[in-house]
């Protein structure tokens, strides 16, 4: 299985609240609100078909079903934690709509957030100082993605 890496930072624009059910419920997720027919003032797009997102929504979409698809080792990063989780998702888990709230970065504040999800199982949470040699290696952008440059290190963790 591969290992990915999953960044839970304020780009999400969550509030406190929903960054803290992901991490108690053991959830990596992504949020990208809109199709690529455009924004919708109402309510977030719902949509788990990547073929309705485009740019870098389209590129996370697909790597969250490959990784829901075949399975793999995860290492996420919470903003709200001073620690980092890691585990596994099974092959075939699906994705779910998990609802939060937006948080205030941008002006959403309040209103309901449709975030999609996977559920992380055989999890470990790690210190920062347990962590180092994943963090200094973390990739600078992006929400989700496959991780190779780590190796087998998550494995060998959670193994």
């Amino acid at each position: 299985m591969k290992t990915f890496f999953c960044r839970h930072s304020s780009a999400l624009d969550i509030d406190s609240e929903t960054h803290q059910f992901l991490w108690d419920n053991n959830y990596l997720a992504i949020h990208y609100p809109t199709s690529k027919k455009g924004w919708d003032d109402q309510q977030d797009f719902q949509s788990l078909d990547p073929k309705d997102y485009s740019g870098i929504a389209l590129k996370g979409m697909n790597s969250l079903h490959k990784l829901a698809r075949d399975g793999g080792f995860v290492f996420c990063v919470y903003e709200s934690q001073n620690q980092y989780k890691i585990g596994k998702v099974l092959p075939n888990t699906p994705i779910e709509i998990l609802t939060g709230k937006w948080g205030n970065k941008n002006g959403l504040e309040g209103r309901i957030a449709s975030l999609k999800g996977l559920k992380i199982v055989e999890y470990k949470t790690l210190s920062p100082t347990e962590a180092l040699s994943l963090t200094c290696v973390q990739p600078r952008q992006g929400t989700i993605c496959v991780w190779s440059k780590v190796g087998k290190r998550v494995q060998n963790l959670i193994e």
